[in-house]
């Protein structure tokens, strides 16, 4: 789930029932994954252990789940929104767009290279 699947879910136009369900389905779907437990404790090891079989940087890691991990809501929907919308804002800071992991423009020939 991406920043724009977030934040068109999250549309203001939404009301606040359709908006507190889809933060409480991201708690189901973490708990589901072992990242949260039912009470919406973060399993940080089990996150980091999950994470590290992607291609994050290891200090990037650290940095997200410091930072993912320190919510000021006992809420676990709550919890579980603000991490993930935490985490997507992180890596689409970090992380090439879509479009560049996809192809790169060759800029002297005008022209695309696909990789």
């Amino acid at each position: 789930m991406n920043e724009v699947l977030i934040n068109k879910q999250l549309d203001h136009h939404n009301n606040h029932h359709e908006v507190y369900s889809f933060k409480c389905f991201l708690h189901c779907l973490f708990t589901k994954y072992g990242w949260m437990d039912e009470l919406g404790g973060f399993l940080l090891h089990d996150i980091k252990q999950t994470l590290e079989e992607s291609d994050i940087e290891v200090k990037s890691l650290e940095f997200i789940l410091y930072k993912c991990t320190a919510i000021d809501s006992m809420n676990r929907c709550e919890r579980a929104y603000k991490f993930t919308k935490c985490f997507w804002e992180i890596i689409s800071e970090q992380q090439p767009s879509d479009d560049q992991l996809f192809y790169n423009v060759d800029e002297q020939n005008n022209g695309l290279i696909f990789k």
